[in-house]
């Protein structure tokens, strides 16, 4: 984590994520999975007959997204997704 400032124990602090980390996290956990899920069900139902294969095309395909999301976040998006640490200034009239 990035800190902006001295932080000693007990202080109050506030997180804060750039926008785009929030998209980013969200395309990674989401669309990744459901690709993989489509992409393996459309080939598995073209390489064999049946509605069987195509299942287990999907379900093989949507593991196989979530393992890429698994690697790839860590990888794509690891410095991007870091919270910041920003010491909270007391307002005046604030008990804590």
């Amino acid at each position: 984590m990035r800190l902006s400032g001295p932080v000693v124990p007990g202080a109050r602090v506030t997180l804060s994520l750039p926008e785009a980390s929030i998209a980013l996290a969200a395309v990674l956990g989401y669309l990744v999975p459901v690709i993989g899920l489509l992409l393996g069900a459309v080939v598995a139902a073209g390489l064999f007959a049946g509605d069987l294969p195509a299942v287990w095309g999907a379900v093989l395909g949507l593991v196989a997204g979530l393992i890429a999301v698994r690697f790839g976040s860590n990888r794509f998006g690891g410095s991007l997704m870091a919270p910041s640490v920003c010491p909270s200034i007391p307002i005046s009239g604030d008990p804590s």
